[in-house]
C-alpha cells in the first residue's frame, strides 16, 4: 500500500537521475579530449 508507492516515486527519481549523471558522463569524456 501506501508505504510501497512513495518507495516506488523515489526509486523512478533516482533512476531519473542516474540517465541525466550517464548523459553527463558521456559529455563529459566527449568533450574533454
Amino acid at each position: 500500500g501506501s508505504p510501497g508507492e512513495p518507495e516506488k516515486i523515489v526509486d523512478v527519481s533516482r533512476r531519473e537521475i542516474n540517465v541525466d549523471d550517464d548523459k553527463v558522463n558521456a559529455v563529459e569524456p566527449i568533450s574533454v579530449p
